[in-house]
């Protein structure tokens, strides 16, 4: 997925950052992450930020007391807290920080996988309960699917754009070919969502 330069702005160190992060009173995503992976962090969080979910992430503050200050309040506000675990994320003393963080508060955690990563030690120990959703090894529409009804799970509804069974900006929609999958995959999509959504819409179906 590209981000439109025009709308964003070059932060040193990380890239050119895709949305500002979410500074409002509605419930939002916080989201740590590895600088050296921006780029493909930068990808997913444009993807949720445009089908309407609220994120918030290090958009590349200084490091300093006004840093840890503004993580610090970021996560204690935050009603879901997503890691995405690469080498580079556990190796990283800020993101082993931040899960830290999160265990002692007792956040709603999701940790997504991007890459195949070894965890050790009290890390390993320590998220071993936690959700995970491994995207290194699944398919697209697998993944959609996982982390729309993890964050629904949360309180974030499933995103009308989904809902509506619309086209986005790097997958097509998806429909399954025989009657009697489908209506076993929208009954099951119905709960997990709990919410059917507007009347006349219908939730999106997913390839077998």
């Amino acid at each position: 997925m590209e981000i439109n330069s025009s709308n964003s702005k070059l932060i040193p160190g990380i890239g050119r950052i895709p949305f500002p992060a979410y500074r409002g009173d509605e419930p939002y995503i916080f989201v740590s992450y590895a600088h050296n992976d921006a780029d493909i962090v930068f990808a997913e969080i444009n993807r949720w930020n445009k089908q309407g979910y609220n994120i918030w992430y290090d958009e590349g503050i200084s490091p300093g007391n006004e840093w840890e200050d503004e993580i610090a309040n970021a996560l204690e506000n935050c009603s879901l807290f997503v890691v995405f675990i690469t080498p580079d994320s556990v190796g990283s003393q800020n993101c082993r920080d931040e899960i830290y963080y999160a265990l002692v508060a007792k956040l709603p955690i999701i940790a997504i996988h991007l890459k195949e990563t070894v965890l050790k030690g009290g890390l390993k120990l320590r998220m071993s309960s936690i959700q995970a959703i491994l995207k290194h090894s699944m398919n697209e529409e697998e993944y959609i699917y996982k982390y729309t009804t993890a964050f629904n799970k949360y309180g974030f509804k499933i995103p009308t754009i989904l809902r509506n069974n619309e086209k986005t900006d790097n997958y097509e929609p998806l429909d399954l070919k025989d009657d009697n999958l489908r209506m076993i995959a929208e009954a099951l999509l119905k709960n997990a969502y709990n919410d059917p959504g507007p009347e006349g819409s219908r939730l999106v179906t997913w390839q077998i």
